[in-house]
Formats: C-alpha cells, structure tokens, sequence
C-alpha cells in the first residue's frame, strides 16, 4: 500500500483541460501538501522523542530520590534499635479538600 501522500492514482482527476493544456498546478500543490505535511509529521515524531527522553530522566531523578528515602529510613530503624528504642514511621499525608459553590 502506498502512503498517502504517494497517491498518484487520483491524479486523472485532478486534471483540467483548458485551451488544449493540461494544468498540472492542482497536483503539484497536492504534492507540496503531502510533503509539508510529511516534514511536519517527521518533526513532530522528533519533538515527541525528546520529550520522552525528557520525562524518562526525570523518572529517573525520582527513582533515585525515593530509593534513598529508603535507605534513610532503614538507617534510622537500625539506628534507633542499636540505642534500644524505637523509630516511628511519620503518619502518611492525607489532604481532603471540599470545595463548596454558592450562588
């Protein structure tokens, strides 16, 4: 299957007999679209790609962040056991928010 912007077959349609002429200036506009558009979506692809590298760095940087909360923590507990108490985990961070409309 040919792409889109390949589709030569409707160009017999395309066609407009004037003064024993033929005007080819239909197709090739339709050509110029097909290529912009194409260009356009190569550089949207190009855009798409570095925005994932983008967010995968910074999933990486949390990655991080939250494995040495990890250590942090289990350091504590040891910490905390080898002085003979006790380490209590901080209560997790519950927010409710209502928001009520009046007239």
């Amino acid at each position: 299957m040919r792409p889109p912007y390949l589709d030569f077959e409707a160009a017999p349609n395309l066609l407009h007999r004037s003064d024993n002429h033929f005007n080819f200036t239909s197709i090739s506009e339709k050509i110029w679209d097909a290529l912009a558009k194409k260009q356009e979506l190569e550089s949207a692809k190009k855009k798409n790609a570095e925005n994932q590298k983008l967010i995968y760095n910074s999933v990486k940087l949390y990655a991080k962040e939250y494995e040495q909360q990890d250590k942090e923590l289990i350091h504590l507990k040891c910490e905390a056991r080898l002085k003979g108490s006790f380490y209590v985990d901080p209560e997790a961070k519950l927010l409710f928010i209502i928001r009520i409309r009046g007239d």
